[in-house]
């Protein structure tokens, strides 16, 4: 008796820009663009989300909360702290309790992942620890693009200006 697979796994999920108004995308500057929406600009390099690009270990979330430069507004809190080499990495501490449920915070989780693969090389060195705040489970992809891409920008001026150790 084989075993036969009743239904097909989708190959195409919602897009990216599922919550995003029409018209609202012409006006964003180059930070909040998806790639797909550029000419392939990549540099030959691989965005992947790799294993080497995030935290996934206690003692280097220890580090961040540690000593840290903070950023926070409404949807995020955003600590990060220099490193000495190396490219930018990514930690996030989303709760389902901030989140306002698991389906909202795997939603924000896949959100912050895909800006940061997308916009890492706007960073210098740093470990980035992100937490969500109870508003962010309920605003639209525009202005949590918007919120992250002001964090990047906050993140990149104070990391470069303060000496790692």
């Amino acid at each position: 008796m084989a075993f036969v697979l009743g239904w097909r796994p989708k190959t195409v999920g919602r897009s990216w820009r599922a919550g995003v108004p029409k018209g609202a995308l012409d006006s964003l500057p180059d930070q909040l663009r998806h790639p797909a929406l550029t000419d392939g600009e990549g540099g030959g390099r691989s965005q992947r989300f790799r294993p080497a690009s995030r935290l996934r270990r206690k003692s280097e979330f220890s580090r961040v909360f540690r000593r840290n430069t903070r950023s926070a507004d409404r949807y995020f809190t955003v600590l990060a702290r220099p490193l000495d080499r190396g490219l930018a990495r990514l930690g996030m501490a989303i709760s389902v309790r901030a989140a306002g449920g698991a389906v909202a915070r795997n939603r924000l989780k896949r959100l912050v992942r895909e800006y940061f693969r997308c916009n890492r090389q706007l960073l210098p060195a740093v470990d980035i620890v992100i937490m969500s705040r109870p508003e962010a489970g309920a605003a639209d992809q525009l202005r949590l693009r918007q919120s992250l891409c002001n964090h990047w920008q906050r993140i990149a001026a104070q990391c470069k200006t303060s000496p790692s150790s």
